[in-house]
C-alpha cells in the first residue's frame, strides 16, 4: 500500500473511530449506548458483529454489490491482508 493510501487509511480510521466513540462517551447522542452494557461478554459479542454488518451494508450501497455478511468479511480480510503484507504488519 502505498504511504498516501496508509495516511487516508489512518485518517478514515480516526474519523470513524470518533463517531463511534460519541456512541459510548455522549448521553445525549441519538444512538448512545451506556458503555457499562459493553462489560456483558454477549453485548460486546453482539457490538462487534454489528459492527462487520454495518460495515458489509455501507460497503453495498457504496459499491452497488450485495454482498452477504460473511462475503463482505472476506472482502474485508482481504483488504487486512493487502495491508499488513505491504506494510510489515504495522498498526494503525
Amino acid at each position: 500500500m502505498k504511504e498516501k493510501d496508509v495516511k487516508q487509511t489512518q485518517q478514515y480510521t480516526m474519523c470513524i473511530l470518533s463517531q463511534l466513540t460519541s456512541v459510548f462517551d455522549d448521553d445525549e447522542c441519538g444512538n448512545y449506548i451506556p458503555l457499562s452494557e459493553m462489560g456483558e461478554g454477549a453485548n460486546l459479542k453482539c457490538f462487534i458483529h454489528a459492527l462487520t454488518c454495518a460495515s458489509a451494508i455501507l460497503f453495498n450501497r457504496l459499491t452497488g454489490d450485495n454482498k452477504n455478511f460473511l462475503e463482505f468479511n472476506h472482502v474485508a480480510n482481504s483488504l487486512c491482508f493487502e495491508f499488513g503484507i505491504k506494510n510489515d504488519n504495522e498498526k494503525l
